[in-house]
């Protein structure tokens, strides 16, 4: 059942009216990075032992809410001649100080990128942060250039087994290092002592034609049950990017598809992504996402249902092979290959029945939104490149923040985003996903740093900054509190008015007033 907003002409409301106790009863802070360490770069949570790790300019940390058990600080930087042969510039841009941007916690250990030694990725063991001995030699990123990972389990479907993979997206690195400069996906296994797992690793690789002139900028990488999902700015245009889970391995085709990615505010394409996060909507899968406009300073957020995504999938790849089809251009091919690689010889004509598919798999190419790369032998449906952008309305925008990263948490039937911005302010407002609009509800300053991070885990929202990591304290249903909320019928207005409480904030679900108050918030004082 739909939950309503009152005042449906002021979608968006700030409650300033904040005292010095209740602002300090919003969050409380768990973590704080000595200054010699600033910035912190990534926080990751391990769900087997409960831990966090956390990276910072030359260390890395382990710590546990259980205050019983002590923080682990492990040195990493800085070392001021980090690869042998380097001239004296690139000794200056790719040694000194060490940021690991990607953190990537797998089963049995945690895998570190540095920006040293042109990017050097270390698996690690999980208790003491040690470094194994045989590493391997993968490199992602230098101190000018993004990347993101993600440790996956694969379905094989000749094999009928699974394979644990790690995929990783990057920018290229100007070092010399090996193919893997050129490449911008690739899997590699999750000991790092090969390239890639078995005999299907290549499945994954994609590699740019002109690395030195394309510049992908991965801001954030995630997953559902058959595929993973990019977040990338690609030459200052945002793309979602889709790679099969379910593969062959004894097929050589690829499993990747891409679409424009736009946020329309008051009638302008916001074509930057600065993050985004999956969160379960009315029992689906959404996708939120934070874009900018970096001339402005505009912040504005989408939401894309699962059904909306693979639907625009599927209108994109009817767009390119339909008649008439819509050829790449050079310039769209990025990817190394001829452009017929990624363009047909010829369009097909729809509709047609699967009892006419004159190519097995051909029918859920232009059927199917969560089409899986199941044609074989024809090389323009493994590496689908789209030209029809999937546009979003935006539901929350503001010029006054700019935005870096967003969360959301489920509290009590409603979504709760939380946008983190430059300024080290976070911005909390409440979604109602029926009716596609939302409630400012607070600003939460959390200190004069970058928001970095924020996660929920296990029903906590933890946000990280340059400096600390906090832990919000949850909003509850005032009837969880009766004795400290017992002013929810003296505040209340007749309509049932969005308002500001003693503690907390009115809203009507289910044609009843609750007023929602802050955890150990007690409205007599008590």
């Amino acid at each position: 059942m739909a939950f309503l907003f009152i005042f449906p002409s002021v979608f968006c409301l700030t409650f300033t009216a904040l005292t010095k106790g209740q602002e300090n009863q919003q969050f409380k802070t768990l973590f704080e990075n000595p200054l010699d360490n600033f910035p912190l770069q990534n926080i990751e949570f391990d769900p087997q032992t409960n831990n966090y790790f956390v990276s910072g300019k030359n260390v890395l940390y382990k710590f546990n809410e259980d205050t019983k058990i002590p923080r682990l600080d492990k040195k990493t930087g800085p070392e001021a001649n980090c690869l042998e042969g380097l001239s004296e510039k690139d000794n200056r841009a790719y040694c000194g100080d060490d940021y690991n941007s990607v953190m990537v916690v797998t089963t049995d250990s945690l895998i570190t990128c540095s920006t040293l030694k042109g990017g050097l990725c270390v698996r690690r063991n999980k208790e003491n942060l040690d470094p194994e001995t045989s590493s391997g030699n993968i490199r992602l990123v230098s101190d000018e250039s993004r990347a993101v990972g993600i440790f996956i389990n694969l379905n094989v479907s000749n094999s009928g087994g699974q394979q644990n993979i790690v995929l990783f997206a990057k920018q290229c690195t100007r070092l010399p290092l090996s193919t893997l400069k050129r490449s911008v996906i690739f899997s590699v296994s999750p000991t790092l002592s090969t390239k890639s797992p078995g005999d299907f690793g290549e499945i994954f690789d994609l590699f740019l034609s002109n690395p030195e002139a394309q510049k992908m900028d991965y801001r954030v990488v995630m997953e559902n049950e058959n595929f993973v999902f990019l977040l990338v700015n690609q030459n200052s245009q945002s793309r979602l990017v889709k790679i099969c889970k379910n593969i062959d391995s004894s097929s050589s085709k690829k499993v990747y598809e891409d679409i424009p990615i736009w946020c329309n505010s008051n009638g302008t394409n916001l074509t930057h992504v600065e993050h985004g996060a999956s969160v379960s909507i009315l029992g689906r899968q959404c996708l939120v996402v934070l874009f900018s406009n970096l001339s402005t300073g505009r912040s504005a957020v989408c939401v894309f249902d699962e059904n909306e995504i693979y639907e625009a999938f599927l209108k994109s790849r009817r767009h390119r092979f339909g008649c008439p089809k819509h050829d790449l251009s050079a310039k769209d091919v990025i990817f190394m290959n001829e452009i017929n690689y990624f363009n047909q010889a010829l369009c097909v004509m729809l509709p047609f029945n699967k009892s006419d598919e004159f190519i097995h798999g051909l029918y859920d190419v232009f059927y199917k939104g969560d089409f899986c790369n199941n044609v074989y032998g024809v090389s323009s449906f493994g590496v689908i490149i789209g030209l029809l952008p999937l546009i979003g309305q935006t539901l929350y925008t503001t010029e006054s923040h700019q935005g870096t990263v967003i969360g959301s948490a489920l509290f009590h039937n409603l979504i709760t985003l939380y946008i983190g911005t430059k300024t080290g302010y976070v911005i909390e407002i409440l979604y109602d996903p029926e009716e596609k609009i939302t409630m400012e509800v607070r600003e939460i300053k959390v200190d004069g740093s970058e928001i970095r991070a924020i996660k929920t885990i296990n029903g906590a929202t933890y946000i990280m900054s340059q400096t600390k990591i906090i832990k919000m304290l949850q909003m509850k249903n005032c009837s969880q509190y009766p004795d400290n909320c017992a002013l929810c019928l003296d505040v209340r207005t007749s309509n049932c008015e969005l308002g500001v409480a003693d503690g907390g904030f009115i809203t009507q679900e289910f044609g009843v007033c609750l007023l929602r108050c802050f955890e150990n918030y007690t409205a007599t004082g008590r």
